[in-house]
């Protein structure tokens, strides 16, 4: 009975490091003040996050292991930072991410690293049209507008202009658009060369890609 109390416990101690988040941009600029994110696929295993209009879907917060995730058909893909992209992947988590006492989010300690850029040689070029998400601890480039993400809640309404992308999780075979009629797929894969190139590292996707490939194995 004790042993069995025990695990009631742990398990009780478990489930409640993990809450449901909703993340918001919070920013001077009024384009984007107010937006939620979009999750979209852009590879295997890999989804760019992009600003969109729709209330935000939840996401999984562990305070223990101060990370974001969400989890679908029994694949978790976690918040993750790399060469200056954003999104959630299947690479595992790579930054510590906490909560101030003002819900706003810290990637590794601060607040201030956060970026909503266009033109970043995404694969799909979403970005040709919407703001992706991006993570510059220093130097980002000045076309960038400077924000940050709070935790609100899933009635929270947006402030950004309509035609925006929505807030939507996708995998690869299929598109989920929460909170709209709207369903959108992925074009095809381009080696398009227009982009500002500052905003996304050269080879950045090909290692991000060559990573979550590996941790799908």
């Amino acid at each position: 009975m004790l042993f069995k109390n025990v695990l009631a416990i742990s398990a009780t101690a478990t489930i409640a490091t993990a809450e449901d988040v909703y993340l918001y941009v919070k920013s001077s600029n009024s384009e984007i003040n107010g937006n939620s994110l979009s999750s979209l696929h852009e590879g295997a295993g890999i989804n760019y996050f992009f600003l969109g209009s729709a209330p935000a879907s939840a996401l999984t917060y562990d305070s223990d292991m101060k990370t974001i995730y969400s989890s679908y058909s029994g694949l978790t893909q976690y918040f993750t930072v790399y060469e200056g992209f954003t999104g959630l992947t299947v690479i595992g988590p790579n930054a510590e991410l906490t909560f101030d006492d003002n819900n706003t989010l810290l990637i590794n300690g601060t607040s201030d690293s956060l970026y909503a850029c266009k033109n970043t040689n995404d694969p799909y070029r979403y970005s040709e049209k919407e703001y992706g998400l991006m993570h510059y601890s220093a130097d980002a480039p000045s076309e960038c507008i400077p924000l940050s993400l709070v935790n609100g809640d899933a009635a929270s309404s947006s402030a950004a202009p309509s035609g925006s992308a929505s807030a939507t999780t996708t995998t690869a075979a299929e598109t989920t658009t929460v909170s709209t009629s709207c369903t959108s797929t992925a074009p095809a894969a381009s080696t398009y060369t227009g982009a500002a190139n500052q905003n996304a590292p050269a080879g950045a996707f090909a290692a991000f890609a060559a990573a979550a490939a590996a941790a799908l194995l």
